[in-house]
């Protein structure tokens, strides 16, 4: 099971956003290859209780985020390109996700910040790709290995509509500049009459992690096939055509991935998974390239932000061994 490479000022970590951001600047490349062996590296106790803290002391390690760009969740900005971690009924689960892993170029790094922890629940699992690829049956391993999946998105063009629009998937309203990166980044689409947007793109469900080789389970299968919302998904797919879902998964040839795949997959994911509670001034840093995420539901407030990135020193292969 992942559990986080703890650092603590008992470790010579200062307290306070700016000495931190120094702290971090100076052990970048060791806490590089700490995340690509560990996979996730949290911060506690050091004196971290706002946005602006975060922001402050994570410029030490990453100058800046990304913006979200294709990301299908409900976020709102907080500052600069850190966002509300997703915006989800807090009765129910999130599945756990490799963040934008359906994008040709996801980030390889995430960073959560708990600026409030909740009352009761709320744990964010953690999921090794790599444990979970040797944990699969052959027959389940089988069934994705050399496959890629299908992730089929349709987005309205602005008011009422099922999920994101497509201007709030791609933060801007210039469809020229949209069908451009959709062009780049090798997917397929389709501008719809009634405004909307049409997306599929394929990526691999199994796949080495491009710095260090290893092979690993990195997908969002479970997040996007339609089964995930059990009769909701089905009444879903009769009232808007299977075409028209807003997010929904397949083999890349379009063979649909039976539901009782996608449930062994789910089943496997969880049991195979960590449970990180949180406490508030936490830090935790992922290879988002290597480790899953989700949520469990939760009573009370819970404000966890989130910033994705991924400099030099993580997209070189040879960066930070």
């Amino acid at each position: 099971m992942l559990r986080p490479v703890t650092i603590t000022p008992d470790d010579g970590a200062p307290r306070g956003a700016a000495a931190l951001a120094g702290w971090l600047h100076a052990r970048r490349a060791a806490l590089v290859g700490q995340l690509r062996r560990d996979g996730a590296v949290l911060l506690r106790g050091l004196g971290l209780r706002s946005a602006r803290d975060f922001e402050v002391a994570l410029a030490g390690f990453e100058e800046r985020p990304r913006r979200y760009i294709e990301g299908q969740s409900q976020r709102d900005p907080v500052r600069g390109d850190i966002y509300t971690s997703t915006a989800y009924p807090a009765a129910e689960r999130i599945p756990l996700h490799h963040e934008l892993s359906y994008t040709a170029d996801p980030p390889p790094f995430l960073a959560f910040f708990c600026e409030v922890a909740p009352q009761e629940g709320g744990a964010t699992p953690l999921l090794d790709g790599r444990r979970m690829l040797q944990a699969m049956p052959d027959t389940l391993r089988r069934a994705f290995d050399g496959r890629g999946i299908r992730y089929i998105k349709t987005m309205h063009g602005g008011g009422l509509g099922f999920g994101k629009s497509w201007q709030e998937h791609f933060e801007t309203d210039d469809r020229d500049a949209v069908s451009r990166h959709l062009a780049a980044s090798g997917a397929a689409f389709t501008w719809l009459e009634d405004g909307g947007l049409r997306t599929a793109q394929v990526r691999p469900a199994i796949a080495p992690h491009p710095a260090t080789g290893e092979p690993r389970w990195f997908n969002q299968l479970t997040l996007w096939h339609i089964s995930r919302l059990g009769a909701r998904g089905q009444r879903l797919t009769r009232l808007l055509g299977e075409d028209r879902l807003p997010t929904h998964a397949t083999f890349e040839d379009g063979t649909p991935i039976p539901d009782a795949l996608v449930d062994a997959v789910r089943a496997l994911e969880w049991q195979t998974s960590s449970r990180f509670p949180w406490e508030e001034g936490d830090l935790l840093m992922l290879d988002n390239l290597l480790v899953a995420h989700g949520r469990e539901p939760f009573d009370g407030p819970r404000r966890v932000l989130v910033a994705m990135g991924g400099g030099p020193a993580l997209d070189d292969p040879a960066g930070g061994k």
